[in-house]
């Protein structure tokens, strides 16, 4: 396939109709070659929760396959999805958290060995933990008040214990 550019158009209309061109061809090709052009194969799975705006990994249930959870900012909960092994995803459970959740990240906050799940709650001014039950389900969340606003929330041994 040939362009052929007027040679009396500005460098401007030449640039604005390549990009046009290049639109108008990524437009026309078939969902599963755009897919493979952008390197990924053409698979959709579950759906998470409302305005995800976190989302972090962990072995919920112990059996070395990873699975994910997000933080659904406009539903106030975090969804669980646990791994298939395969790329892909059982369907969400949703967890009830503070109000706007941004951020998600795990850890084990009570010393047991199994994976917990914290979020930070922008609007409600606090972070909720989430006790893992080792199966891949989780206790209710225990809300914690720290100030105004939080969006991050990490994990570590900050007092070398």
């Amino acid at each position: 396939m040939k362009i052929r550019l007027s040679m009396s158009a500005t460098f401007h209309q030449q640039v604005t109709l390549l990009v046009l061109f290049i639109l108008a061809v990524m437009a026309s090709a078939n969902t599963s070659q755009a897919q493979q052009w952008r390197g990924f194969p053409s698979k959709t799975g579950p759906a998470a929760g409302d305005s995800t705006q976190g989302v972090t990994t962990g072995d919920f249930n112990g059996n070395g396959i990873t699975d994910i959870a997000t933080a659904n900012e406009g539903a106030g909960t975090v969804s669980v999805l646990l791994g298939n092994g395969d790329g892909t995803f059982a369907a969400a459970v949703n967890y009830a958290v503070g109000d706007s959740p941004w951020s998600v990240t795990t850890g084990d906050f009570n010393g047991n060995g199994i994976t917990d799940i914290v979020t930070a709650n922008e609007d409600s001014g606090n972070v909720s933990v989430l006790l893992g039950k080792g199966d891949g389900t989780f206790a209710a969340a225990v809300n914690y008040d720290v100030g105004a606003s939080p969006r991050c929330v990490t994990t570590g041994d900050f007092n070398g214990n």
